[in-house]
């Protein structure tokens, strides 16, 4: 008698999976939407079912926001390296003083 081999169709649900789904979510288009609608001068009301289904699609590919904190002692003190794009900043500072000068 022969073995059958069952063999798996598809990819195995996991991180590549759920990448995959939150990039399929268009977050940029979402977020325009809920900004059209709340910077109209329209009084129509968006329905609640679409303010739910961008609700539910947001919370699935953008992260929620949590606080942390994070504690040390005397005897095992917090290091903290702290990365700064130098470059990015002088640039940033380029842009508001030709902003304040204009």
């Amino acid at each position: 008698m022969t073995e059958v081999k069952k063999t798996k169709v598809g990819r195995p649900m996991g991180k590549l999976h759920q990448d995959d789904i939150r990039k399929k979510i268009q977050v940029s288009l979402l977020i325009k939407k809920l900004e059209d609608h709340a910077l109209s001068d329209s009084e129509e009301e968006m329905p609640s079912s679409k303010l739910k289904a961008i609700q539910i699609l947001l919370n699935k590919s953008l992260p929620d926001l949590s606080s942390m904190q994070i504690s040390g002692d005397s005897e095992n003190p917090l290091e903290v390296d702290v990365h700064v794009n130098v470059f990015g900043e002088l640039l940033k500072s380029m842009k508001m003083q030709r902003q304040s000068e204009a």
